[in-house]
């Protein structure tokens, strides 16, 4: 693509060296790039078929065409979602880390779901100016939402935004649908049928709680089918979810017993130790 691709501009680098500012720092560049980049997964997820899920999206993998255009590319760990079904599930969750939904870390089970929580974390990054993970605040997702529930959500609002023609209704649109899709339960994301409804306008912002939810395992409701449930295998790029089994505490019919969520627990490994890396860094900010 004759304009590189979305990292370049967003962050302004390129191959270690900084560029030029662009257009991408005109607000409706960035809120028409939300929207191409929306229409593009909207496609794979609902119009082409076989349904095709992303499985890493983020900035780099948006393309900029001559007309500066978002168009949503590189599909090297994209897969196809066979007909009667609607998730792919692999050993570890290929990825990118900030961009991995929990359920697809924890489970390594990839849903339009987990590609939906990607864009939100794109999304945030697009209005924000910031990258997913940053030694300043942890997580661009963590630090939004505190920024909402503080009441000061446009505080998050790039700086160079300000000083163009810059509507404060539409960044908080985008602002509020980028941390809906990255919530951490997937039955609490939108859809991207309702994604693009928002960021058109033909339907209202979401609804966003000010706390940022806990994340539950397993997901409510779920049937805990072998496929999705069985421990993965310690390959050094997997995790492992415990469940317990309490008696005398369950519903009425179902034998006394029932399940109860305990910690998710890193197995051995490379991502052992990338988790730990991360969850550090996450503590030693909040001590600050």
């Amino acid at each position: 693509m004759p304009n590189g691709s979305l990292d370049q501009h967003l962050f302004g680098r390129s191959g270690g060296k900084q560029q030029q500012p662009t257009q991408i720092n005109r607000w409706d560049t960035r809120y028409n790039m939300v929207k191409d980049i929306a229409t593009g997964l909207h496609y794979v997820h609902h119009e082409y078929e076989p349904r095709v899920l992303h499985r890493d999206i983020k900035a780099n993998k948006i393309m900029i065409d001559s007309a500066f255009q978002g168009r949503l590319g590189d599909f090297g760990l994209a897969c196809v979602v066979t007909e009667g079904k609607n998730s792919y599930t692999d050993i570890g969750a290929p990825g990118t880390l900030g961009f991995g939904a929990p359920e697809y870390v924890h489970s390594g089970k990839a849903t339009t779901k987990s590609d939906i929580f990607a864009f939100g974390v794109l999304i945030l990054e697009i209005v924000t100016g910031k990258v997913a993970v940053d030694a300043q605040f942890c997580h661009v997702t963590d630090w939004v939402w505190r920024l909402h529930k503080e009441g000061r959500l446009l505080d998050a609002i790039d700086h160079p935004l300000l000083t163009t023609e810059f509507d404060a209704s539409d960044a908080k649109r985008l602002l509020l649908l980028g941390l809906a899709c990255s919530n951490p339960n997937p039955s609490d994301r939108p859809t991207m049928v309702e994604a693009v409804q928002i960021i058109t306008k033909s339907a209202p912002p979401p609804d966003v709680p000010l706390e940022k939810p806990r994340f539950v395992w397993p997901p409510e409701g779920l049937s805990l089918s072998p496929d999705y449930s069985t421990k993965l295998s310690s390959s050094g790029s997997s995790l492992t979810v415990g469940i317990e089994m309490t008696a005398g505490h369950g519903s009425p019919g179902n034998g006394g017993n029932s399940l109860h969520h305990r910690p998710i627990t890193p197995m051995a490994g490379p991502s052992q130790e990338l988790f730990s890396i991360y969850h550090t860094a996450c503590r030693v900010v909040n001590e600050r």
